[in-house]
């Protein structure tokens, strides 16, 4: 009984908490910083605009946490047992991001102005992180045709990689297609801005899941033949992953 009022207790006050917690108005210091980093001056045409956008997305990453920690807590709880899984907040914290840029990819305000530039993932990210995804990938693959791993843990793990890379693509594929508006140069800097935000945050988000999922297989992998390497390795990758994730999820962008 107490099982099942924990199942309708916990997502409910989560909710009402993370709520709470997201509604507060975007700092104008938060507002400062972002046009700061990204090389532009905060003005009566662009505030609004990068207000919204940290709104949005701080919105939809937290509820993406929150959701995924509560999932967590009440499938350890039914096994007696209290941990938390940074893979599993990592891929709420993914689910989240992909909402808010699904959201933010709307056509914006204002007629769209004709883009004489192509814009592709170049102008944007760095070639690190352009090709560390399908790198990672291939990673995944090849450790997945060596064995090692129960089929169906491979299943599971391979199912999410197709799903992570699919939404990865469409989603910086929409927010490169984003149509622009005629404006203000400060507000086409900052949707440049915003632009250049989303696409590492997304890129680097989908790279770290999957980096995780060819983790699994290593650590697998390795542990068949010494166990003493696997522990070896085990906080390597713990350590290793989510930093570099961090990283170029938070890295300066390159000029637009």
């Amino acid at each position: 009984m107490s099982f099942w009022l924990l199942i309708v207790t916990l997502p409910v006050a989560v909710a009402l908490f993370t709520a709470v917690l997201t509604d507060f108005p975007v700092q104008r210091e938060a507002v400062r910083r972002f046009a700061e980093r990204h090389g532009f001056v905060v003005t009566a045409d662009n505030g609004a605009r990068i207000a919204d956008y940290l709104a949005t997305v701080r919105r939809w990453r937290s509820a993406g946490l929150a959701a995924a920690l509560t999932a967590y807590t009440i499938v350890d709880v039914r096994n007696n047992r209290l941990s938390v899984s940074v893979t599993f907040l990592l891929a709420g914290w993914f689910a989240g991001a992909v909402i808010a840029e699904a959201q933010l990819a709307a056509l914006p305000p204002g007629r769209p102005g004709a883009g004489l530039t192509p814009r592709t993932a170049a102008r944007y990210l760095p070639a690190a992180q352009r090709y560390a995804l399908p790198a990672v990938i291939l990673a995944f693959a090849a450790l997945a045709a060596a064995g090692g791993a129960p089929s169906g843990r491979l299943a599971a793990l391979s199912a999410a990689v197709a799903v992570v890379a699919a939404l990865v693509a469409l989603t910086v594929r929409r927010i490169l297609l984003r149509p622009q508006p005629v404006a203000a140069a400060g507000a086409l800097a900052a949707d440049e801005a915003i632009r250049s935000r989303s696409l590492h945050a997304v890129t680097a988000a989908g790279t770290t899941l999957v980096a995780y999922c060819a983790a699994d297989l290593l650590l697998r992998a390795v542990a068949g033949r010494s166990a003493d390497l696997a522990l070896l390795l085990i906080p390597l990758v713990a350590i290793g992953v989510p930093w570099w994730g961090w990283r170029h999820g938070t890295a300066r962008p390159r000029p637009a």
